[in-house]
């Protein structure tokens, strides 16, 4: 099995006002939070070893978590990061214990302002199949042209398609790192730890970097429209 990291220090400052009161993880999809969703869906998959990055309204978390622990039966660690240093600055630290305890189990990494129905268990068996390094999980995101687009050849127009949809692969916000990159990272620069730099820095080594494509329900929840579809997607019949 797996541990988690999920990343839940964000300041949500496109979801202003509500994010003055009530961290983004913490929002609401439905009759559940956005943070009890991802643990649902963890406890379902049997990894029960869940650490939450935690900065913006870190004092929020305390009780809450304690409640879906018990909940859910997980075992729930908060990090409470000082300053905000990105999305895997503390991804790179659990894996650095990892790796001096010897353990190789890999360390999935969620962010805290997704809602989706990825499969857990099948990203993990498709990650740990691969002999990846580093695994991302992407979805499909649809981008409508607003125009017409022309189709031609030597200036010979062969047709044209009306506002075409075109799919474009997207990080999904889910990844399976290895505990052994840490060796690799702990030199990928100052400044924050993002997914890019992370992705960039692996790369240029010619670390093996495996995506996952998922085709399921997916939601980036960063803004109250997206909120709402959420909510209108991820009915109350099952926790995602």
């Amino acid at each position: 099995m797996w541990t988690t990291l999920i990343v839940a220090g964000g300041f949500g400052t496109r979801l202003n006002p509500f994010t003055k009161i009530i961290p983004k993880p913490l929002m609401p999809v439905g009759d559940h939070s956005l943070l009890e969703r991802h643990i649902s869906a963890l406890a379902k998959a049997g990894a029960l070893d869940i650490y939450i990055a935690v900065h913006y309204c870190a004092d929020l978390f305390g009780s809450i978590v304690e409640a879906l622990a018990s909940r859910y039966g997980v075992h729930i660690h908060l990090v409470l990061e000082p300053q905000p240093k990105g999305t895997f600055e503390s991804a790179l630290t659990l894996c650095q214990e990892f790796a001096d305890r010897g353990e190789n189990r890999p360390l999935m990494v969620m962010n805290g302002d997704i809602a989706s129905d990825l499969d857990l268990v099948d990203f993990h068996r498709f990650h740990m199949a691969s002999g990846a390094d580093f695994s991302v999980a992407v979805n499909d995101y649809i981008y409508r042209v607003p125009y017409g687009v022309v189709e031609s050849h030597e200036s010979r127009m062969l047709g044209v398609k009306e506002k075409p949809a075109v799919p474009f692969p997207v990080l999904a916000g889910y990844y399976l790192m290895q505990p052994s990159i840490s060796k690799l990272l702990g030199s990928a620069g100052s400044g924050e730890l993002g997914v890019d730099k992370v992705l960039s820095s692996l790369l240029a080594r010619g670390s093996h970097v495996s995506t996952y494509q998922h085709h399921g329900k997916w939601i980036d929840a960063g803004t109250i429209e997206d909120l709402h579809r959420a909510s209108e997607l991820f009915s109350e019949r099952g926790m995602a």
